[in-house]
């Protein structure tokens, strides 16, 4: 079994138990609430609950499985210019190294490498992947500047575990990597990974 093919059984395995427990959660709600409510309105409530449940569900699975290739629309973002309720407290922002570079959001459009050419997903060509870490372990893919702990995980899940993996990518792989990276779509480019990664390699880094 290929790391995609895993990937995408992991993720569908994942999908699958968490589609089911949303759904046999909303219908105990549902049970509940028609004791006290119409039954027409406990209804409603039971529906929005399982959309809203199975769209999280969907949502984690896929964060947890970035190999598989799924994607899933994002909630749809605070206009610029609006400005958040009063009161509101400060953003929450994640601690510790690199958690600043976890914050969503593509950069550039959609081409992000600067070529003149529009990336989809099928731009340039998947690097090669590992199905596990080579002997001694992981590097810490963090020190890459733009890489948080949650970009770690999405390349790992897709199979990128070392410097030198990151440090050989090709142009067009570059492309393929920018155009792939759910939710932080041109993050190569932008951050130069590679140039980072070749200085980790050659300094023995991990």
């Amino acid at each position: 079994m290929t790391h995609d093919e895993r990937a995408s059984y992991e993720c569908g395995a994942c999908i699958g138990a968490a589609l089911t427990a949303a759904v046999i959660l909303s219908g105990i709600l549902g049970l509940v609430l028609a004791s006290f409510l119409p039954d027409f309105l406990a209804l409603v409530i039971m529906v929005v609950v399982i959309i809203a449940a199975s769209w999280a569900a969907l949502r984690y699975c896929v964060a947890e499985h970035p190999g598989a290739g799924i994607s899933v629309p994002e909630m749809p973002s605070v206009s610029p210019g609006v400005s958040r309720s009063a009161g509101a407290g400060p953003v929450a922002k994640d601690e510790g190294k690199g958690a600043e570079s976890d914050v969503p959001g593509d950069f550039g459009g959609p081409d992000y490498d600067g070529d003149g050419i529009d990336e989809g997903k099928d731009e340039g060509s998947r690097p090669a992947s590992l199905m596990v870490p080579m002997a001694g372990g992981a590097d810490d893919l963090k020190r890459i500047k733009g890489v948080g702990p949650g970009l770690e995980r999405m390349l790992n899940g897709m199979g990128y575990f070392h410097f030198s993996q990151i440090a050989s990518w090709t142009k067009d792989e570059i492309a393929w990597v920018d155009a792939n990276l759910e939710g932080f779509k041109g993050r190569v480019s932008r951050d130069n990974w590679v140039e980072q990664a070749r200085d980790l390699a050659d300094t023995g880094a991990n």
